[in-house]
């Protein structure tokens, strides 16, 4: 979404990392040892806490390691710079909402390079945070390729994928990968029940189901106009209730793309519950409504990659993805 909901704010502005401590303990116990490496490849699912944890580890580091890396201040000089996006030591590589592109400009790397060229200012490090690897064309991801074949004296770069086998390999290559895991349901709980008392426990858990293990994807449940996206899409298995095709559509369109994404992932997910739950029944090896599930998933899969990877029409992709699901189940 263009703003972060209260419940959900933007990793900038989030202290609070779970889970994945391992990859915590790893990149301390490198800093503490001066084993840094100059690049890390940060992977995973969406909304698992790699941007939170990039934002977290370059306040660690510009803190000179004061504070505990899960218990960084809010208040101090280097945390209020990167929330006001002023850092001088800190340079931010993500997709410019404003200007309502969909893919990193290769302007952007260029201004990164810029970055590169000055000394630290208040630092012992010159931090590039990218967010996302994925959203680079192919220009722009060239031009970075560069700069971590030859990367400038005390810059770490702190790069998150999520599709990190689609990458160009001799980025991978330039790169040490932290891949970040699926945080377990128990833990997910715990932390909504304590950090959203006024929730009740049902939606929690409700939330935690859809998650998939991603506190990001947890977090989107509360807001209305995503849940309402999620019901929608999951009665689109079921043919439960009347549903305007298109005026959902229209709902899908109006946000900027972020909506759609939120879309395509709960079709995969609700089809991916229905394709469990048909799995666990007695095995039946005519059994064509699981086989119909499978011949879905893929044609869904090989639509919304045609969306990705190509300028196509978005109305006529969201269509094509509602009618298959719904004459298909």
């Amino acid at each position: 979404m263009d703003s972060q909901s209260e419940n959900n704010p933007s990793p900038r502005e989030t202290y609070n990392f779970i889970g994945n401590d391992r990859l915590v303990d790893f990149l301390v116990f490198s800093e503490e040892n001066n084993r840094l490496h100059h690049a890390y490849l940060l992977s995973g699912d969406k909304g698992i806490g790699k941007a939170t944890f990039a934002y977290n580890f370059a306040r660690y580091l510009f803190n000179n390691k004061k504070n505990n890396f899960s218990r960084i201040d809010r208040d101090n000089k280097h945390s209020r710079l990167i929330e006001s996006r002023s850092h001088p030591d800190l340079f931010v590589i993500e997709i410019d909402k404003e200007s309502k592109k969909n893919k990193i400009d290769v302007n952007q790397v260029r201004e990164c390079i810029d970055f590169f060229n000055y000394t630290t200012a208040l630092c012992n490090y010159k931090i590039c945070i990218i967010d996302s690897l994925d959203d680079m064309n192919l220009n722009s991801a060239n031009a970075i390729l560069k700069v971590l074949e030859e990367p400038p004296d005390n810059s770490l770069f702190l790069i998150i994928s999520q599709s990190p086998k689609s990458l160009i390999p001799t980025i991978r290559s330039r790169c040490l990968e932290l891949r970040f895991e699926r945080l377990k349901n128990d833990l997910l709980f715990d932390y909504l029940k304590q950090t959203m008392p006024d929730i009740e426990v049902d939606s929690i858990k409700e939330a935690v189901k859809i998650s998939q293990g991603s506190l990001g994807r947890a977090l989107m449940f509360f807001n209305e106009e995503i849940k309402g996206i999620n019901e929608t899409t999951k009665n689109l298995f079921s043919n439960s209730g009347n549903i305007d095709i298109y005026e959902f559509c229209e709902r899908l369109l109006k946000n900027n793309n972020h909506f759609i994404k939120d879309f395509f992932e709960f079709l995969l997910f609700h089809l991916e519950s229905l394709i469990k739950e048909e799995s666990l029944k007695i095995i039946n090896f005519k059994n064509k409504k699981l086989l119909n599930y499978f011949l879905l998933r893929e044609e869904l899969q090989s639509i919304i990659l045609q969306e990705k990877y190509f300028n196509t029409d978005k109305r006529q992709i969201i269509l094509n993805l509602i009618l298959k699901a719904k004459e298909n189940t």
